[in-house]
């Protein structure tokens, strides 16, 4: 699959997330394993963006601990909307490059629809392309208006829209590609005029239209991919989501899954062919597990290596994080893990 053009991206990452009832920023909560954020930046770098700039504000020290050195920064000292906090990273941007524009609490989005994003939004010589969904509930979201021929015209939040409106299914999904020069021709006119006294990046888009500017919007094929977190139940939902992904490129792989939906599989693990996994098994971070090995049911294994050919029941390890701890013991004759971690099958 042909790599985007671009080179650059902008996650919003600023945001005060009260909704989760937490003294952890939002995009640190942790998701199958990881960091919310972590799963973003994956995609993106897969999606073939190399430049990626994360805007932070609260406790944004610690986001760029977890983050790292891979990324650029960009602070957005108080709370003043979207748009301010893409001017805060606009210092940043690759002129040359178009820009693609993204929130830290949206994880679901696949590598390829980032690809599709980008590709159509120069395809068309656009100034902006939004990406858009389809849902059967759009309550809560600004709709997209078309005209009779299906063009963009409009983003219209849902607290402006007309009885008619409100029956509009496509709706705007936060995530954008610009044109460096439109942002940098349009941000310094937004101006915060609303009840939140905030800066709003989808004004971007009526500056864009006065002007005359080509306007594109494309919707996402999966309307599941463009679904937030915003508070626990949706975390809750977002990891279900991502859980079943991981199981089925398994399965596809040629692993063996009884009972699928009570196993669970961190991204970063690997599974080798012809290998089967019992009902009730969790392989966490770090475990690698060769050809042909059978895990489970009622086993945990946390940074293990399996070699080809073993197997496992019944049982916690932790290998190399910590001491193995199998609870209760293995079935007889079953073979423990080898290489890291000290649990053992009968007769060892």
């Amino acid at each position: 699959m042909s790599q985007p053009s671009t080179a650059q991206a902008v996650v919003l990452a600023a945001g005060l997330s009260k909704r989760m009832k937490s003294r952890r920023v939002k995009v640190l909560h942790p998701l199958c394993g990881r960091p919310m954020i972590l799963h973003v930046l994956e995609s993106l770098r897969q999606a073939g963006v190399e430049r990626i700039i994360l805007v932070i504000g609260n406790q944004g020290d610690l986001v760029q601990q977890v983050v790292g050195a891979d990324v650029l920064f960009a602070v957005q000292p108080e709370p003043l909307g979207t748009g301010d906090a893409v001017r805060q990273a606009l210092p940043l941007l690759d002129p040359a490059q178009d820009v693609l524009v993204t929130y830290g609490d949206t994880v679901l989005f696949r590598p390829e629809t980032f690809r599709q994003l980008v590709d159509h939004h120069r395809r068309r010589a656009a100034a902006a392309t939004l990406l858009s969904a389809y849902f059967d509930d759009p309550h809560g979201y600004g709709r997209v208006i078309r005209d009779a021929e299906g063009r963009f015209r409009a983003i219209v939040e849902e607290k402006d829209t007309s009885p008619e409106q409100q029956q509009i299914h496509e709706i705007n999904t936060g995530t954008y590609c610009f044109t460096v020069r439109a942002l940098q021709q349009t941000l310094p006119q937004l101006k915060p005029q609303n009840a939140q006294g905030e800066y709003y990046l989808t004004d971007v888009f009526s500056l864009l239209q006065v002007s005359g500017e080509p306007i594109e919007a494309i919707p996402v094929p999966d309307p599941t991919e463009a679904y937030g977190i915003n508070d626990r139940i949706q975390l809750a939902q977002a990891e279900a989501v991502l859980r079943e992904r991981i199981r089925r490129h398994w399965q596809e792989e040629g692993v063996t899954l009884v009972d699928p939906p009570t196993i669970r599989i961190d991204p970063d693990v690997e599974i080798g062919l012809d290998t089967i996994i019992e009902p009730n098994t969790w392989l966490a971070r770090g475990t690698r597990v060769g050809e042909g090995c059978h895990i489970g049911p009622w086993a945990y294994l946390e940074g293990v290596t399996l070699e080809a050919g073993q197997a496992i029941a019944f049982t916690v390890c932790r290998g190399a994080r910590g001491k193995a701890q199998p609870w209760p013991p293995l079935m007889p004759g079953r073979q423990g893990p080898s290489g890291s971690g000290d649990a053992r099958g009968k007769g060892d």
